[in-house]
C-alpha cells in the first residue's frame, strides 16, 4: 500500500527479502504459527451477513484509531511547555493507571488475542479492551514513546470480533457456534482497515494461524473493512502521516515533485513590462522584438495594476489601435502567484484559469512585481529536476 503500484524493480527485492526472513525464522523458531487455534469455518450461510456487519464495524473501529491517535499526537505537540523529555513520562503514567485496571493492554497483546480466540473474556470486557486499547496506543505513540501499530491493530480487532462473536452467539446460538472464528475475522478486518491493505491483511492473518478453513469469512470482513474505511478516512494509518507532511503517495512521485520545487527558484527576473499609459504601438513593437505576447502593466509608482496580452489587442477595433493607451485594454483580473508557492500551484492555477503566464509577487504587498513564470518555464523546471533524479 505504500507503495501503491506494482513494478520489478520493488516487487522482487520485497519478496527475495520476504523469502529469506521467512526461511531463518522457521529455522531459529520452527515451522509454527503465532496462535494456536482450533479449527473454525462457516457454520451457516447467513453467518456471511454477520462477517458483512463485522466489517462494518471493523471499519468504524479503525477510523476511531486513526482519528485518536493523531488527535492525542496534536495534543501533546501543543504543550509546548512541557519538555519533549517529560512528555512520554506523563504519557507513561497514564498507561500505567490504565493498565491497573485493564492489563490486557500491556505488552504486545499476543495473550489477550488468544484469549480472545478461546473466548475467555466476557463481550464486555473485550469491547472495553477495544476502547481502553485505542486509547492507550494513541497516548503511548503521542506522547513519544517508540512502538509501532501493526500489534495494536490486531489487539483491537480480535477483542473487537470476539466481542462481536459472543453477542451474536447469544443472539442466534443456531447460527453462531464458534465465536473465536469472529475474533480471527475481526483482527484481519481492523489491520485492512487501518493500513488500507486488504490482501496482506488476509495473507498475514493466514500465516498467523495457518487455518484456510477461515478465509471465506476472514476475506468478507476484510472486503467490507476496506471499503468502508476508504470511504471514512483520507489515508491510511501510515501515509496520514506523510499527508499531513504534504507528501501524498496517491498523486505519485510526479506531483511529489512538482511540490518540491519553489518558484523562486525558477522565476524569470528581471521582468520585462509595460506602463498603464504607454501606447499600444509600442506594446506591439515590444512584444515583436522580446517574442512574449503578454506582458505585466505597471502604473506610474510601479505597482503592478494590470496584464496584457495578444489576445487583448486582437479584440480592439484596427483603427487607430496605434495610439491607444494600454490602461484602456489591459485587463484587471490578475491571478498571481508567489516565490514561496510550488510549481504544482502554478500548473493549477494555469489550468484553472486557461492562461500562460503567471506575475509573481511578494506576500507583503500583492502589488510589488518580483518575478514572472511562463507555463514553458514550469516544462523545462520539471524536466530538468526529474532528469536529474
Amino acid at each position: 500500500m505504500i507503495l501503491g503500484r506494482f513494478n520489478a524493480s520493488t516487487f522482487i527485492p520485497i519478496v527475495v527479502s520476504s523469502v529469506t526472513a521467512s526461511f531463518v525464522a522457521r529455522i531459529l523458531i520452527g515451522n509454527t504459527p503465532a496462535f494456536s487455534v482450533p479449527s473454525y469455518g462457516l457454520n451457516h450461510p447467513l453467518e456471511l451477513l454477520l462477517y458483512v456487519l463485522l466489517g462494518v464495524l471493523a471499519a468504524l473501529a479503525a477510523v476511531l484509531f486513526v482519528k485518536t491517535l493523531y488527535k492525542i499526537e496534536d495534543c501533546f505537540n501543543m504543550w509546548k511547555w512541557v519538555p519533549s523529555y517529560l512528555k512520554p513520562v506523563f504519557g507513561g503514567m497514564i498507561i500505567g493507571l490504565l493498565g491497573l485496571y485493564y492489563p490486557q493492554i500491556l505488552g504486545v497483546g499476543y495473550e489477550t488475542i488468544e484469549a480472545a480466540f478461546n473466548s475467555e473474556y466476557s463481550a464486555y470486557t473485550l469491547a472495553s479492551v477495544v476502547l481502553v486499547k485505542i486509547l492507550a496506543t494513541s497516548i503511548t505513540l503521542g506522547s513519544g514513546h517508540s512502538g509501532g501499530v501493526f500489534a495494536p491493530s490486531l489487539v483491537i480487532g480480535a477483542t473487537l470480533g470476539g466481542s462481536f462473536g459472543l453477542l451474536a452467539q447469544g443472539l442466534v446460538p443456531q447460527i453462531v457456534v464458534h465465536p473465536g472464528a469472529y475474533a480471527i475475522a475481526g483482527m484481519g478486518a481492523v489491520v485492512a482497515g487501518t493500513t488500507q491493505a486488504p490482501i496482506t491483511a488476509v495473507l498475514i492473518i493466514f500465516e498467523m494461524t495457518r487455518d484456510y478453513s477461515i478465509m471465506l469469512p476472514l476475506m468478507t470482513a476484510v472486503v467490507f473493512s476496506t471499503l468502508i474505511f476508504s470511504r471514512l478516512s483520507k489515508g491510511s494509518i501510515y501515509t496520514i502521516k506523510l499527508l499531513r507532511r504534504g507528501v501524498n503517495l496517491e498523486d505519485g512521485k510526479d506531483v511529489n515533485l512538482m511540490k518540491q520545487i519553489l518558484i523562486k527558484d525558477i522565476m524569470t527576473t528581471p521582468v520585462v513590462t509595460v506602463n498603464d499609459n504607454e501606447q499600444l504601438g509600442n506594446v506591439i513593437e515590444k512584444m515583436h522584438n522580446t517574442k512574449h505576447n503578454s506582458f505585466p502593466v505597471l502604473n506610474s509608482q510601479g505597482e503592478l495594476v494590470g496584464i496584457i496580452a495578444l489576445q487583448d489587442i486582437r479584440e480592439m477595433p484596427v483603427k487607430g489601435i496605434m495610439d491607444v493607451p494600454v490602461k484602456n485594454v489591459m485587463s484587471t483580473r490578475l491571478t498571481t502567484i508567489q516565490p514561496e508557492d510550488s510549481v504544482d500551484q502554478a500548473f493549477r492555477l494555469l489550468r484553472k484559469h486557461d492562461i500562460g503566464h503567471l506575475p509573481v509577487v511578494t506576500a507583503e504587498n500583492p502589488r510589488c512585481l518580483v518575478g514572472i513564470i511562463t507555463r514553458s518555464d514550469l516544462i523545462k523546471a520539471y524536466e530538468r529536476h526529474s532528469l536529474g533524479r
